[in-house]
């Protein structure tokens, strides 16, 4: 790759520059393209990378010459992005344009390079429909068949999710210039242990509300009642039955609003009890992690 650079925008910037102008619009994108390759192979040249890769992004974005893509997958190789740079470099291969030989030449040896610090995920997950992300990447799955993943080589994080399932976070060891085959099967998520916990406690709190409700109503046939026996002129004045139904209203309002507390207690404590007992993190004899609800 030492001559390569060099070489590629050279080419490049001549292939810009004759190619025939279709249309005004056409005409004013090239030329800010043009612009744009130029700052980013001097930059490339002045060993800034990472502003060269920026402009060279932007050249091929305002008008797309395969040409372009050869110092962008250098730009991107000196920065480490290895999967963009083979991308870059295998499109360029693929529609060089006519480019000459030692530019082709250049292309296959940059790319060479960048597939040294690669390394390729093959994986097949089950269910269909599961989602899985590669570090903070999502990988695109295809049902019922293996995807592969390109990827830089080292230590990577394989997390895999689908409704219904456990989760699986699976540690990985990729190695550069192989493929590591997996499959991922997730497992049905195991009886939530304090479902029955939770319901029981949401009935109690629910009979409690009922229970206060109906002490309320009780208490209030108590109080009219007592007023009733007590006050001059009312129909039910001195009445002994008067007096006996305000004092079996006034014990139902006791007795429902005791035991709705007692109802409402049962039903809190049942309910944080069901809470804690869902399951959280286990361990398989492998050492893959699955994870459950939280």
């Amino acid at each position: 790759m030492r001559a390569y650079a060099c070489i590629a925008h050279v080419l490049a910037i001549a292939a810009l520059s004759i190619l025939p102008v279709s249309a005004r619009a056409d005409g004013d994108a090239r030329e800010a393209s043009r612009s744009e390759f130029r700052r980013g192979v001097e930059l490339l040249q002045q060993g800034k990378f990472e502003g060269a890769r920026e402009a060279l992004a932007e050249a091929y974005r305002l008008f797309p010459h395969p040409s372009i893509l050869l110092d962008l997958g250098i730009a991107r190789l000196k920065t480490g992005e290895y999967v963009q740079a083979e991308r870059d470099l295998v499109r360029f291969l693929a529609d060089d344009g006519g480019a000459p030989a030692a530019e082709i030449a250049s292309g296959r040896e940059a790319l060479a390079e960048a597939r040294q610090h690669l390394s390729t995920l093959s994986i097949r997950v089950e269910p269909p429909g599961a989602k899985a992300m590669l570090d903070e990447a999502p990988v695109a799955l295809a049902p019922g068949t293996r995807s592969e993943v390109r990827t830089p080589s080292g230590a990577h994080t394989l997390r895999v999710d689908a409704g219904g399932r456990l989760s699986r976070v699976i540690a990985l060891r990729l190695d550069a210039g192989k493929t590591r085959t997996l499959d991922v099967a997730l497992e049905p998520e195991p009886p939530d242990p304090g479902s029955f916990k939770r319901r029981a406690g949401y009935w109690f709190l629910g009979s409690a509300g009922a229970l206060s409700v109906v002490g309320g109503i009780s208490g209030l046939y108590a109080l009219a009642s007592a007023h009733a026996y007590s006050t001059r002129g009312e129909s039910g004045y001195q009445d002994p039955d008067v007096k006996s139904s305000g004092l079996a209203f006034r014990t139902l309002a006791d007795a429902s609003f005791a035991v709705a507390l007692g109802c409402a207690g049962a039903g809190v404590a049942l309910v944080l009890l069901g809470h804690q007992s869902r399951p959280a993190l286990a361990a398989s004899p492998s050492g893959v992690w699955l994870t459950g609800r939280f």
